[in-house]
């Protein structure tokens, strides 16, 4: 199963870096929100973000050296892809660990809950 997730997390991967660098630079800086919501650009740096979160809380070794993007900064095109690789390298080698049931450091790493998936 652990292959099947991983080619599932690559493919994903791949998708999302092929939006990035498809959508225009006007797309990326558009919004439907009438209030002040994410532009395109800030919903990528979300997904980004909430991997960050994720990895903090779970598995903070792996997070080190990955920088959030402040909530209301407007990534680059350049920023969100390396960006978005860093974090896809690192979700990546946590699913393995968490599948493979691996150590870390002598400490094992916490998976997800159904509750903290809600």
């Amino acid at each position: 199963m652990s292959d099947e997730l991983l080619e599932g997390w690559n493919t994903n991967r791949r998708i999302n870096l092929w939006l990035i660098e498809g959508v225009s630079e006007q797309g990326l800086r558009c919004s439907l929100s009438t209030r002040g919501g994410r532009d395109v650009a800030r919903q990528f740096a979300h997904v980004h973000n909430n991997r960050l979160h994720h990895l903090d809380k779970r598995a903070p070794d792996l997070a080190e050296g990955l920088e959030n993007f402040e909530s209301k900064h407007s990534p680059s095109r350049e920023q969100l892809i390396v960006a978005y690789e860093a974090s896809t390298a690192a979700m990546g080698v946590f699913l393995v660990d968490v599948l493979g049931g691996s150590p870390n450091e002598g400490d094992s790493r916490r998976g997800f809950s159904r509750r903290s998936l809600t």
